[in-house]
């Protein structure tokens, strides 16, 4: 475990997957091992089998947040956008730790967009652009949703806040 953690830290994705796989290999049933193989696979491109791995994760613990978001970023790295959008929209966000929920906000944000669901994308991100005011990276993706779903003077709005947070 510790070995994979260090090489997934370290980028070397080829060893973390590796090490993961003989740590799901002793212990099937654990899903933050399940969790961290398939995060290991999503950064080789090798998303059908991360898919796997995480939806075992998703099945052993699903309440366990981390494991929801990182099922959804799977989702949506391997073009299955309608599926990450549905897990997402069960998930209650106040059930998340405040450093998930902007997390959160993005994924469902891209989910909902790559599956048709603009309008919504765009309410999400202004959700999450109001509750990190300060984050530049999520006021222009807030600005550039309100700008695809027509609304000009929001998207003017986030875009100059992002602008002056992050000249």
């Amino acid at each position: 475990w510790e070995d994979g953690i260090a090489a997934f830290k370290a980028g070397n994705y080829a060893q973390a997957a590796k090490e993961f796989e003989a740590v799901v290999a002793g212990k099937p049933d654990w899903a933050n091992g399940q969790m961290m193989l398939g995060r290991a696979q999503l950064k080789l491109g090798k998303n059908q089998q991360a898919i796997a791995a995480l939806r075992k994760a998703y099945d052993l613990e699903p309440g366990n947040g981390t494991i929801q978001l990182a099922l959804a970023q799977g989702y949506l790295e391997a073009n299955m956008a309608g599926d990450a959008a549905q897990l997402l929209g069960r998930i209650n966000p106040a059930s998340l730790a405040k450093e998930q929920q902007g997390t959160f906000s993005k994924l469902y944000a891209m989910a909902l967009d790559k599956s048709g669901q603009g309008d919504r994308a765009a309410q999400e991100l202004a959700k999450a652009a109001a509750a990190s005011p300060n984050d530049a990276a999520l006021q222009y993706q807030y600005g550039a949703a309100a700008l695809n779903a027509g609304d000009t003077q929001a998207a003017v709005a986030a875009l100059e806040k992002a602008v002056r947070l992050d000249p």
